[in-house]
């Protein structure tokens, strides 16, 4: 679940429903406390609590995969529905570019003590 409150935008977990309240143990506020650690327990009102939407994109991938395996065994092919990484850039020309020769300007020590040129 996700908690909406301004400053509580966090997932965490439900413990306890109660008639118009949730409580929520948030694992970002934890102390360690000698051997144990201790968690930090919020009560929040159902209206300020949205489920979460992290899952969301996996749910529509698992669906298309699922759409387009079953379609490929109609087909009578095997396809891998795993996801690639995005490949480098195309490379491309810079025009009108210019180059330009830098030469670096001499360090002289006894007039850097003198406090300049």
């Amino acid at each position: 679940m996700f908690i909406a409150d301004s400053q509580q935008q966090r997932c965490s977990k439900m413990l306890t429903v109660a008639d118009l309240s949730l409580d929520f143990s948030i694992e970002a506020w934890t102390w360690k406390v000698g051997n144990r650690i201790i968690r930090k327990r919020i009560h929040v009102r159902i209206e300020h609590v949205q489920p979460s939407r992290s899952t969301e994109d996996f749910k529509l991938r698992k669906k298309k995969n699922d759409k387009l395996k079953a379609e490929a065994k109609v087909i009578g092919e095997v396809i891998s529905t795993k996801r690639q990484p995005e490949g480098p850039k195309p490379c491309f020309m810079v025009e009108g570019a210019t180059l330009e020769t830098v030469t670096p300007i001499p360090y002289d020590v006894v007039n850097d003590l003198k406090g300049g040129y």
